[in-house]
């Protein structure tokens, strides 16, 4: 028979593991043009796919723990970039035949690809 403490130990792992949070390497500081001039371009970072800026909740890692990790979604071949007027990073990529919307500070990555008669051709710039 099997004592109380062990029965409980894969829930208690399968909680340990979804609070579990993966950290980041610091971004380094890197301006252009360099000092002493006036900088007027800043690296901030680079993103990959969706798991450089989706956030990760509670929710989320226990979905995860259950589930098993998602294929990240990444850029193939992103062309156009452009900024709107609340922050968001819009870029088009013609491999995804899509327009992706980047919101860092809302920690969300969205692939907007119509399909049928709405469908983007070769989506090449953005403004």
């Amino acid at each position: 028979m099997t004592s109380a403490p062990a029965r409980g130990l894969p829930l208690a792992l399968l909680c340990a593991a979804a609070c579990a949070t993966a950290q980041r390497p610091p971004v380094p500081a890197i301006a252009y043009p360099p000092a002493p001039q006036r900088a007027r371009a800043f690296y901030r970072g680079e993103i990959r796919s969706d798991r450089d800026v989706e956030t990760s909740n509670f929710w989320r890692r226990l979905a995860t723990a259950f589930a098993g990790e998602k294929k990240p979604v990444t850029f193939r071949s992103p062309t156009g970039v452009a900024f709107d007027p609340s922050g968001r990073l819009l870029v088009t990529d013609p491999d995804l035949h899509a327009l992706v919307v980047v919101d860092r500070s809302g920690g969300r990555f969205e692939v907007i690809a119509p399909s049928g008669d709405d469908a983007l051709g070769l989506p090449l710039g953005v403004a």
